[in-house]
């Protein structure tokens, strides 16, 4: 028999080809690990000869005991990232129950393939921690709207729920400025008598202000009057003598009058995230924990995200945005007129997890067109709000301004969240009272 040649050109084909396979190596779980079922923990790997594809290469991650496949934990994963973010024992259509003898194989789309080298264990352990209780705290008086003349006897109240450690009063100007300090070490909840316009280190004068209670252990955790009260002068005594009683000053006419303030029209809208692919699924699944004053739809405002399980082994994002607007057709006469316009959000409750953030709403942006999907929205003006605080006043004169005199369709603003990314399952809720109030 002939022995058969292989022609160079030939051999160096093969050897090309060879050199292009990728090659993938599993690094965790590697063998030898202990991991909790259900805590989150990251499925690593390398990879060698990525490219010279026009295609991006994907690797899809498959569960196996004692060499039998249980199922897929996913697929279309982006090679390059090198990790996936696995809730420990969950893949397509069940749950791995606490045991030895689990390796993981994860497989290249256009090649290459690794298995980890010794098996890992699956303990029973404590799993995913419940989501911490949701914390508030609330400044109850003065609240907006009154009229308390200067070193009057007041009382300032709050109450608080799941709030550790004590509460300190302050006395601000419309703007947020702090003017001083009324007290602190105080009570989570409680009340408190005021010499009205006092604070440590003096009196204010006439004028408009807001009480803040904030928490001394964790700054960012506040809430102030809904509105501005106004404190008027103090009666001055008049001269001695057979008068006697003692004459009082004239005061001008309450300057806050001229603030109208209008609750907001609320619609919160619910969609889902486009990343990663695994985790996209149609809007009719969605299902959203009960949070946030449940069963009162569109009565606050609510902005967020949340991870959820819709089926054994998966989980998704929910995503909530807020539309938010009021009626203008009552002060279209006085467009003209109009000095100062502001929208007014306070967090009235929340849900988070994974995140330190006070609130979970950082933008409210002017919708330049009617909102009929979730993802179809055209936005102008944007407003970043600071996720360290739980209210927040903003200038929407402009806007509002527009909406009167009929340069801006009123489509009214949209509030959402920090919604990227989503490769960190944290869930952040916030709920929100929303005015706008109007100075002419």
């Amino acid at each position: 028999m002939k022995k058969r040649l292989v022609p160079r050109f030939a051999l160096a084909l093969v050897l090309v080809a060879t050199a292009a396979v990728q090659a993938i190596t599993v690094t965790s779980p590697n063998g030898g690990e202990s991991w909790p079922l259900g805590a989150m923990r990251p499925i690593t790997w390398t990879a060698e000869g990525i490219g010279g594809s026009d295609t991006p290469t994907t690797v899809s991650i498959l569960l196996v005991r004692n060499g039998s496949k249980l199922g897929l934990i996913a697929e279309n994963v982006p090679l390059a990232t090198g990790s996936f973010p696995w809730t420990v024992g969950q893949y397509q259509g069940g749950t791995a129950p606490a045991g030895s003898g689990y390796s993981v194989i994860v497989s290249g789309s256009t090649g290459g393939e690794d298995v980890s080298n010794a098996p890992f264990t699956i303990t029973s352990g404590p799993g995913l921690p419940p989501p911490p209780p949701p914390v508030m705290l609330k400044l109850t008086a003065p609240n907006g709207g009154e009229s308390w003349r200067l070193g009057s006897a007041q009382t300032i109240s709050w109450t608080s729920t799941n709030l550790a450690g004590q509460v300190q009063l302050e006395l601000v100007r419309p703007d947020g400025g702090l003017v001083g300090v009324i007290a602190s070490g105080l009570p989570a909840a409680g009340s408190r008598p005021w010499n009205a316009g006092d604070h440590i280190g003096g009196r204010v004068t006439a004028g408009d202000y807001l009480v803040r209670a904030r928490s001394q252990a964790q700054p960012a955790r506040q809430d102030e009057s809904d509105g501005t009260f106004h404190l008027l002068s103090a009666l001055v005594a008049g001269p001695a003598g057979p008068a006697g009683p003692a004459t009082p000053v004239t005061h001008p006419a309450f300057p806050g009058a001229s603030w109208e303030r209008i609750p907001a029209t609320i619609t919160n809208w619910g969609g889902k995230d486009a990343f990663p692919p695994q985790y996209q699924i149609p809007l009719d699944v969605i299902r959203a924990r009960p949070v946030c004053d449940p069963g009162l739809a569109n009565v606050h405002a609510r902005v967020g995200r949340d991870w959820f399980e819709v089926n054994p082994g998966l989980q998704y994002a929910h995503l909530l945005r807020s539309r938010v607007t009021f009626e203008i057709g009552p002060y279209r006469a006085r467009a003209g007129e109009l000095q100062e316009a502001r929208l007014r959000l306070k967090q009235t409750s929340s849900l988070r997890t994974g995140t330190n953030d006070a609130s979970c709403g950082s933008n409210a942006c002017d919708l330049l067109g009617p909102w009929t999907a979730f993802d179809q929205v055209q936005l102008g003006d944007c407003h970043l709000l600071n996720t360290n605080q739980t209210s927040y006043t903003v200038d929407v004169t402009e806007t509002v301004r527009k909406w009167l005199n009929g340069s801006l369709p009123n489509h009214g603003i949209v509030l959402f969240a920090r919604e990227a990314p989503m490769s960190n399952p944290w869930t952040c809720i916030s709920c929100c009272e929303v005015t706008f109030e109007l100075r002419f």
